[in-house]
């Protein structure tokens, strides 16, 4: 993964690879300002669980720890294929991707919360929260969200937004 930086959001200086670990999903870079740092949540080298990295200019980072993946109570074949990630009132989200194989292929997301950004705790019992549906003519629809916005605060409503 690689970061550009702009003082005024048209000429850019790339910097990089700041992440050397791939992944076939989504990292999420974000600044926790209770920390003074930024965070990144991905699959960094620990195969299909989420790892988290810091840094504190956004170049130099931590060596990665794995802070959640699948155990005993998701069954055989779990795997955690990705979550975003965002901060909302000192508060971590993530919409935590479940993939289970042997299945169909799909991809339901779980809420997971934390109040440090290490110890995650999946909400509602592990149950989908955005569960994939079935596009009709196409098969399983497995594509969850590619990145987390805080939630939108709206008639006291709180509604989470997801972009596919």
């Amino acid at each position: 993964m690689w970061v550009a930086f702009s003082p005024d959001g048209i000429a850019w200086t790339t910097h990089g690879p700041v992440l050397s670990q791939g992944s076939d999903t989504s990292h999420s870079w974000l600044f926790d300002p209770q920390l003074g740092r930024y965070v990144a949540y991905g699959r960094m080298g620990f195969g299909r669980t989420v790892a988290r990295t810091g840094s504190a200019d956004g170049l130099r980072r931590s060596e990665p720890k794995q802070v959640l993946g699948c155990d005993a109570n998701d069954g055989p074949g779990g795997h955690v294929y990705g979550m975003p990630t965002t901060l909302y009132e000192g508060l971590y989200l993530g919409m935590s991707w479940m993939h289970r194989e042997g299945t169909d292929a799909r991809i339901d997301t779980q809420l997971a919360v934390s109040r440090d950004g290490v110890r995650w705790q999946r909400a509602a019992g592990r149950q989908a929260f955005l569960a994939a549906g079935r596009q009709p003519g196409n098969g399983p629809s497995w594509l969850p969200p590619r990145d987390a916005k805080p939630p939108a605060v709206a008639a006291g409503r709180h509604r989470l937004r997801a972009s596919p």
